[in-house]
């Protein structure tokens, strides 16, 4: 239901709508392909974790909300 993902979407306090479209890949054009892997859903039907590592400012959050925006039920 569109309008029960939306209001999930909204309860997890995501700030602002962003889309992978929306993330520059240029400094670091080769984490695309890792991003698309995780954006398919893969690790949610093997029950696997994901951690997203690294110093502030790199786009950590910048790249989860897009992915948990797109794998919504």
């Amino acid at each position: 239901n569109a309008s029960g993902a939306e209001l999930r979407i909204r309860a997890a306090g995501f700030p602002a709508r962003k889309t992978l479209e929306d993330f520059d890949w240029d400094p670091q054009p080769a984490a695309r392909q890792q991003v698309a892997a995780l954006a398919s859903g893969g690790f949610l039907h093997e029950a696997q974790n994901v951690v997203l590592l690294g110093p502030p400012g790199t786009g950590k959050t910048h790249l989860a909300r897009p992915i948990g925006c797109r794998l919504r039920p």
